[in-house]
């Protein structure tokens, strides 16, 4: 079994985070110039990543991120539902 996860963070909480880099001392060390450059591009990345997902022979579960409570409900529970799926039982001990 293979579970495919597309993290997705909406444009305005990565302008957020983005800003959080430069704004707070402590997370200054992730700051990359680059980052606002390439936000630059976010339609395209978009495309993109549509393309690919819908393109995959394997389903993907996109997850919204923006949220880290929600992001790991969303990722816990799909892997909840895919083990128990898979109705697996203890192996029986010989005698």
């Amino acid at each position: 079994m293979v579970l495919k996860f597309y993290l997705h963070l909406s444009k305005a909480q990565q302008t957020l985070e983005l800003q959080e880099r430069l704004d707070d001392p402590e997370k200054n060390w992730k700051h990359n110039a680059n980052d606002w450059k390439e936000r630059e591009l976010w339609d395209d990345y978009m495309r993109c990543y549509e393309d690919a997902i819908n393109k995959s022979a394997i389903p993907w579960t996109i997850v919204p991120v923006d949220e880290r409570w929600y992001r790991d409900y969303i990722v816990s529970k799909t892997l909840v539902e895919a083990l128990e799926s898979l109705n697996m039982k203890y192996p029986r001990i010989s005698k």
